[in-house]
């Protein structure tokens, strides 16, 4: 038996994403901009204009460098585009390094510990 699993990252705060060219993003002049994610919360505020599908649990909130504004989407509306610096944490070989730390920084070597004298030197 074989496991689907969905391969899209969840997108959290930080992250890149890209508006999908669709008739509101395009209405409000952001389709196809890429952006930086704010925040992702329950919507609980009834004045908030969200493009895309409404009754989603979760909106995402999107700053862009190219436009001004606050601007609330559905998830669906965004396709991910890279987590943000010092968020994956990841292994060596999936695009780090094993000489850098989580934040993409290099990472100081580890101290070398002391190696043990034998039981029979002790007191020598």
């Amino acid at each position: 038996m074989q496991i689907h699993r969905d391969r899209t990252p969840k997108i959290a705060s930080g992250d890149r994403v890209r508006v999908h060219p669709t008739t509101e993003a395009i209405t409000a002049g952001v389709a196809g901009l890429v952006g930086e994610v704010i925040e992702v919360c329950t919507p609980s505020d009834p004045g908030i204009v969200v493009i895309g599908a409404k009754g989603e649990d979760q909106v995402v909130n999107v700053s862009f460098k190219e436009k001004e504004g606050v601007f609330w989407f559905a998830r669906n509306q965004l396709e991910f585009r890279g987590h943000a610096p010092g968020s994956d944490a990841g292994t060596a070989g999936a695009g780090q390094s094993p000489q850098q730390d989580v934040a993409g920084k290099a990472a100081e070597p580890a101290p070398v510990a002391a190696k043990p004298k034998p039981w029979w030197k002790f007191g020598r």
